[in-house]
């Protein structure tokens, strides 16, 4: 067998090791200090395979395993459902990065095919690269040993089969003839077929995408080319000119026609019913965030169609370009400014604020667009991008989104309009907040959320240390010890 058929035993049975501490920790839920705990022991097996084998992981590349624990400890720290779910496309990204750039150790430079596409390829290669390696492990066994290993399943699953009939037959019979005999086989098959079942099916396919992602990870995956073909179809001059062009001049109209009340409209909302200023800035936002979050795709591929060559078209989509991106910035701030109107009409939801994180995000990739893309540095745009979304996260776990929630809706508390029934459906993150709050709530309010907070406080209980969660732990503890002054 040659160097590389030596690694791959070893490497399956680390991705079995792996992926049975998937299934061991990660079964229950919710996730807590599991995730960390199996990434933790993910990494020490990549370490030490990585020795034991002479495998060489780039420095570049290990030094993503510092952000891989930061969002994995997330999970014990914060307990937000919307965090956890961030956290873990975070995660995912990570896992498939490392793999993704495992040959050559490169993080900056890369195209935004290559990244958005790649990452995704990766996880969808994983446990095909499982099931490969798999069968040229029987296929070099068999060539060893002489055996035909690979058809050994095949007749324990057609023994099974035929064991079966003959075993219910003869069973049944033998039950009916001897009742001692019947509860000493009911005892005996007496199990949560349930579990039986979960467990043949989770443990093989944590098994397959942990082991995959841990092959590609280990081995030099084989190079994917991903950027599509042009098809002949490239843009010129005229062509660049009229679109963007064109767009140039809606943004500009859309700007004018909105300078009455475009940052803001508070004298033209002074007299309004709330109804009208929800309209005006809620349905305002999402429609300016759906227009900030084409624009960049659309630049991106109009750039990549260019004639490749030519200074003077450079010349031109650097310059129409640039003026569209900040006119956008305008357009983005007013859609800012419509959500600030609303959030301080009706409060700061989830929703909102995520929304609004989101355009603060788009603002930084757009800016770098213009430090990149239009200064013929394209390559580094997409690593850049991925990099502010993993910053923007990781200031999200760090702001508690939920806390902030709170505090924002309970700072109203003079208009005397707080919901307070939506704050008592946040996570436990906002549980701290809360409790501050009380002393300053109304009465009928006060009740909604103690009894809520009360109730939560038995849910809240688990005997499963696999499911430890920092913040679910605090919530626990201000439950018992803050709430009992309010006598409920």
């Amino acid at each position: 067998m040659e160097r590389s058929d030596k690694r791959i035993l070893p490497l399956m049975l680390g991705g079995l090791v792996v992926g049975t501490l998937a299934d061991l920790l990660l079964r229950t839920v919710p996730w807590g200090i599991n995730i960390l705990l199996w990434i933790t022991a993910f990494m020490a097996i990549v370490v030490y395979l990585a020795r034991r084998y002479g495998i060489v992981i780039p420095a570049r590349i290990s030094r993503l395993a510092l952000p891989a624990c930061f969002f994995a400890a997330s999970f014990a720290w914060r307990d937000s459902d919307t965090l956890k779910v961030i956290n873990g496309v975070a995660l995912c990204s990570l896992f498939s990065l490392v793999a993704l750039r495992r040959r050559d150790g490169t993080l900056a430079i890369g195209r935004v095919i290559e990244y958005s596409l790649g990452l995704l390829r990766e996880w969808l290669a994983a446990p095909i690269a499982y099931l490969r390696a798999s069968r040229l492990t029987i296929s070099s066994l068999n060539k060893v040993t002489g055996m035909g290993i690979g058809a050994t399943p095949v007749a324990v699953m057609r023994g099974i089969l035929i064991s079966i009939p003959p075993l219910l037959l003869f069973g049944a019979l033998l039950c009916n003839a001897d009742a001692s005999f019947e509860r000493l086989l009911v005892s005996l098959l007496d199990f949560d077929l349930s579990a039986v079942f979960s467990f043949l099916l989770w443990l093989p396919l944590c098994t397959v995408i942990a082991g995959g992602i841990l092959l590609r990870i280990m081995l030099e995956p084989e190079r994917c080319d991903l950027t599509p073909v042009r098809g002949g179809v490239s843009l010129g001059t005229v062509e660049t000119s009229i679109l963007l062009g064109t767009l140039n001049l809606l943004f500009f109209g859309f700007i004018f026609s909105q300078l009455g009340y475009f940052f803001g409209g508070s004298a033209l909302l002074a007299n309004t019913e709330g109804l009208k200023v929800a309209i005006y800035a809620r349905r305002g936002f999402f429609e300016l965030v759906t227009v900030s979050m084409l624009v960049l795709p659309l630049l991106l591929t109009v750039h990549w169609l260019l004639n490749a060559g030519s200074a003077k078209l450079t010349y031109l989509f650097r310059t129409l370009s640039g003026s569209l991106v900040m006119m956008l910035f305008a357009i983005m701030a007013s859609a800012m400014h419509r959500m600030y109107l609303y959030q301080h009409s009706f409060g700061l939801t989830e929703l909102r604020l995520y929304t609004s994180t989101f355009m603060v995000w788009l603002a930084l990739v757009f800016v770098w667009f213009l430090r990149t893309v239009l200064f013929e540095k394209r390559d580094r745009f997409a690593f850049g991008a991925l990099v502010s979304c993993l910053a923007i996260i990781a200031l999200l776990d760090i702001a508690n989104p939920d806390a902030i929630i709170v505090s924002r809706n309970t700072a109203r508390l003079t208009d005397n309009r707080i919901d307070a029934r939506y704050l008592t459906t946040l996570s436990s993150d906002a549980v701290p907040a809360l409790i501050d709050a009380l002393p300053a709530l109304e009465p009928a309010h006060r009740g909604t959320v103690v009894s809520v907070l009360q109730w939560r406080s038995k849910s809240l209980q688990t005997n499963d240390w696999r499911s430890w969660n920092l913040s679910r732990q605090t919530a626990q503890d201000q439950i018992r010890s803050r709430l009992s002054a309010y006598g409920q």
